[in-house]
């Protein structure tokens, strides 16, 4: 895939840093933190990009802050929300957001969630909460709204369920409409994930556990009942793509990009056989939990119980994010546009916030197949030469060696275990735990949030 009329080499720059003032004044036991960032994904072309982050902490409770990207100049801050705006006695440590809209109005709704057990829907222009869901037995920790509707809501909890809601009013009086649960689940659910077709869910979370579940078209003959459609397996089960918790995880197309802590590092993976141009599957088709042969269960392959059949699932690259050994580093993901390319982001431990541009990996690779990268005028811009300098006869040669040599670790795709090392590394200059990342919806802006209130703001320029 050809690189983007963006330069080639040319990868998101810091732009802004910006630390909310800690309102207890204190101790660090006490500092607030953001957890969640989401960019408004409904913004007509030419608008300025408005995004919300979450966040809190014990003491002082929960805190949103909905922001407006400038053109040039200074932040403009839309709503500053604070618990008690929001909360009559609860303090509330805020996990998740999420944008929709009113479909009546177009208002820009805000959901959020998270230690109260309660989703707040917040209308973005006033502050004020115009509706609240109840119906998780623990601390929520992900939001998504379907890309099939803006009237369709999935929260995932700490009581190993997921929940999928209507906001329609015509449900008001019973807004669940189905529930994902049972023994694929033994630990709290981190993230949940949609795929563009809006037909399968991932989740993933304590257990080390990913799920990929079929859903229902909604609404669905219970919509608006009193018992909601249970859903008990999953499509694909497996404990085995990653070996500790796992809390970040997204689809790049039919493949699937994820990590988890202690691992410093994100997988990109597909499911054998997964292909969503086909017709979803049955529910009465999901692969039963018990009986089996193999700890990973699919039903898009057989268990891989011979000698030379098929993995039921294929690990495909690998990308070293260093300093990420905490639970609770989500990655964020931009699919790509007709100006830039799919770019892969995702925080550390130190302030730092690595890219990793996809496109360049089948570039480099087309180029040392070709043999182009020997050409200066038909390499990719981003495969720079080394710079040192070497005498001698074969200097040009040795020279492309050591550059080949560096170009291997950051595109080579020969080896999926192999850690691929950043394309861009970005230091904010804050010693700070980047927690969440988030796209505007153009891919022109990026921005990260973390520890002590903190959000820093990426881009290719004002």
């Amino acid at each position: 895939m050809p690189s983007k009329s963006r330069s080639s080499n040319e990868l998101p720059s810091l732009i802004q840093v910006h630390q909310l003032r800690n309102p207890s004044h204190a101790k660090k036991a006490n500092r607030s933190e953001f957890w969640s960032i989401h960019f408004y994904p409904y913004t007509r072309p030419g608008d300025r990009p408005v995004f919300a982050m979450v966040g809190g902490n014990e003491r002082d409770g929960s805190h949103i802050l909905i922001c407006r990207l400038p053109p040039s100049g200074k932040m403009e801050v839309i709503q500053y929300i604070l618990d008690k705006d929001i909360y009559d006695e609860t303090k509330d440590i805020l996990y998740s957001c999420v944008f929709t809209k009113d479909m009546k109005t177009g208002a820009p709704l805000l959901c959020v969630a998270g230690t109260a057990r309660i989703i707040k829907i917040i209308d973005v222009r006033t502050g004020k909460v115009v509706k609240s869901l109840c119906g998780h037995g623990g601390s929520i920790n992900d939001l998504a709204i379907s890309p099939l509707s803006p009237e369709i809501l999935v929260s995932c909890s700490d009581d190993q369920s997921i929940i999928v809601w209507s906001l329609d009013p015509a449900h008001e009086k019973q807004p669940v409409v189905a529930i994902l649960k049972g023994e694929a689940i033994k630990d709290k659910v981190y993230k949940i994930a949609f795929h563009q077709n809006g037909r399968y869910l991932l989740s993933a979370g304590g257990d080390c556990i990913v799920n990929l579940w079929t859903l229902p078209e909604f609404p669905d003959e219970n919509t608006g009942k009193s018992k909601p459609t249970l859903i008990y397996f999953p499509h694909f089960s497996s404990p085995e793509v990653h070996q500790y918790q796992v809390d970040s995880i997204t689809f790049f197309h039919d493949l699937i990009l994820s990590r988890s802590e202690r691992e410093d590092r994100l997988v990109l993976w597909s499911i054998t056989g997964f292909d969503s141009t086909l017709p979803p599957p049955t529910e009465s088709e999901a692969p039963s939990l018990k009986d089996e042969k193999t700890l990973t269960r699919s039903f898009f392959a057989p268990p891989a119980i011979t000698p030379g059949a098929s993995p039921q699932y294929s690990r495909l690259l690998t990308f070293a994010n260093p300093k990420s050994e905490l639970v609770w580093i989500r990655h964020g993901f931009f699919p790509g546009s007709p100006t830039t390319n799919s770019i892969l982001a995702c925080g550390n431990e130190v302030g730092e916030l690595l890219f990793w541009d996809l496109a360049r990996l089948s570039e480099h690779h087309e180029a040392i197949t070709k043999g182009t990268y020997e050409d200066d005028e038909k390499r990719p811009g981003f495969m720079a030469l080394s710079r040192k300098k070497t005498k001698g006869q074969n200097g040009r040669e040795e020279m492309l060696e050591r550059s080949r040599r560096k170009w291997d670790r950051r595109y080579g795709i020969g080896d999926p275990e192999r850690g691929l090392e950043a394309h861009r590394t970005v230091d904010c200059d804050r010693s700070v735990c980047l927690r969440g990342v988030g796209w505007s919806a153009d891919g022109r802006w990026c921005v990260a949030v973390g520890d002590q209130s903190t959000f820093v703001v990426y881009g290719w320029g004002a």
